[in-house]
Parts: C-alpha cells; structure tokens; sequence
C-alpha cells in the first residue's frame, strides 16, 4: 500500500495541520493559532519524553502522538482484513516518518514566509476541509455497515494482471522490485476500495436527495 497510502497520507496530514490551526479559537487568527500549536505541542516539551523526530534541535514531535495519528490513518485507508499487517509494517512505518518529517518542513517554512496569512488560504482551508468532512462521514457509515470488501470479488487472474501492470509501471520509474510489488498490489486493492466507496457515496446521496428539498440555481 506504500504509494497510494504515502500520497494520501501526505494530503490528510495536511488536513489535520489545517484543522490544528483552527482549533484555538476564532479570535486568534489562522497564523497566531498555527504557531501556537507548533509551540505548545512541537516545541514546549520535556527531553526526557520519547521523540521520533527532531528538527534542528528546536522542534520534537512526540513518539506517542505519531503512533496514534498513523494508527487512524492506518484504520482508515486499508481495508479491515489489511489493518494489522499495515500497522506492522516496518517499511510503512519509514514511509509514515519521512512523509510526517517532508510535511512539517513545508509546514515550518510556510510559517516562516508567512505563506497561509491570507484570505486565500482561509478559502482552500475550508474547502479541504469540507471535502475531510463528506468523505469521514462516507467511510463511517459504509465500516458501520460492514459493507463487503470490493477486493472479494476481484478474481486472483485479473488481480494478479492487474499488479503485474502496475508493477512494470512502477519499476520503469526506477522503484526496486520489492517496493513494485508492494505499491502494485496496494494500488490495486484501493482502486476497488475506492469504486466500491464512491459506488456507496452515489446511493447515499441519492437517497439523501430524496429525502430533502433540493434547489439549485444553475
């Protein structure tokens, strides 16, 4: 699962940094709020607490906090019959550190150039996050369901066509056999992941449209 759970990861550790900012209050404004987060959380902690990761001898980021955040993400971008063999994978657990370690350089060298004090910002902010909130509550419901895996019912030839695709394209860009293989699969498994959830997401919203008096102005 490494590179789709790498690049989805990447996108909702920027949600959670975005929903962070907001948390403080709506006094504050968006870049006060951020940095007092970063300063509380990130800078104002005791060196005897457990830390995986360090930035220029200023900033720790807790072990405790990681492993919690990962462990959700991990609940909520494999499938159920996936989530422990993901949470203990050793590779995974590199890929999550580096992506953690990637974003909050972006996220330190934003704050520095004062990148997110604006309107724009403010707008794409709530934008993502309405996006976060539609999808959270998709997935909640579809897991409450117990809704069937889509990857049941993908049959082991056209998996195994399907990874060996995958794997090629992976491996023309210069990724190693093993991590092909890994992605290929993942990549696989997801994309019937994801048909299966949007296919959910369609009659949810359908039948919500039923329910409701809807009026567009077009």
């Amino acid at each position: 699962m490494s590179g789709q759970y790498a690049k989805r990861i990447s996108f909702d550790l920027f949600l959670l940094s975005c929903w962070l900012f907001l948390l403080p209050g709506c006094s504050d404004s968006l870049l006060d709020a951020a940095k007092t987060k970063y300063a509380n959380d990130f800078k104002k902690i005791a060196e005897s607490d457990e830390w995986l990761i360090k930035i220029n001898n200023e900033y720790r980021y807790r072990k405790n906090v990681i492993e919690k955040d990962r462990e959700l993400l991990v609940k909520w971008y494999t499938r159920p019959e996936d989530y422990k063999r993901a949470l203990n994978d050793k590779n995974l657990h590199a890929l999550y550190l580096d992506t953690v370690l990637n974003q909050n350089l972006l996220i330190l060298q934003g704050l520095k150039e004062r990148a997110y004090d604006n309107d724009e910002f403010r707008q794409f902010l709530w934008i993502t996050i309405r996006d976060a909130m539609a999808q959270y509550y998709v997935k909640k419901r579809f897991f409450a369901e117990d809704r069937k895996s889509p990857a049941s019912t993908l049959t082991a030839s056209d998996r195994d066509k399907l990874i060996k695709k995958y794997e090629s394209m992976y491996k023309s860009i210069g990724i190693s056999d093993a991590t092909a293989r890994t992605q290929a699969h993942e990549t696989v498994m997801r994309d019937y992941h994801n048909a299966q959830l949007k296919a959910y997401e369609n009659a949810l919203v359908n039948e919500l449209k039923l329910g409701n008096k809807i009026e567009l102005k077009r």
